[in-house]
């Protein structure tokens, strides 16, 4: 086959027959790949340079997400079932919120009146 054809024509093959089997994305990157020998040596470099997995967001990047989104517990655990290894559970949200708030013992409640000691305050939001 490669005798009865020229390597351009096996490429234009190539590229119409990702088309004809839906694979559009990879026929356009096949169609960039024959404008210049050493485009597809590029693209393979640049492709083996991306990570294979995403980073695992942090305790507080999970409820800035959580919270941003409006979700509720369910609507979090749906999408956290669709990529386990990425998500932390819900729990960690839980806790991430407890930390938001200035510690249980800086805040003094009586009937007409609240008290948050000011550094307590203070040292929550630097």
């Amino acid at each position: 086959m490669g005798t009865k054809h020229s390597p351009r024509e096996l490429s234009y093959a190539a590229q119409m027959s990702l088309r004809y089997f839906g694979s559009v994305d990879a026929a356009k990157v096949k169609d960039i790949s024959m404008t210049s020998p050493t485009c597809a040596t590029k693209y393979r470099i640049v492709f083996k340079s991306f990570p294979t997995q995403m980073r695992k967001l942090s305790n507080s990047e999970f409820f800035s997400l959580f919270i941003d989104a409006n979700l509720t517990r369910e609507q979090y655990n749906k999408v956290k079932r669709k990529d386990l290894a990425r998500f932390s559970p819900y729990k960690v949200i839980q806790q991430a919120e407890k930390s938001c708030y200035p510690e249980p013992t800086a805040n003094t409640v009586d009937e007409t009146s609240t008290k948050v000691k000011q550094k307590a305050l203070l040292d929550h939001t630097a």
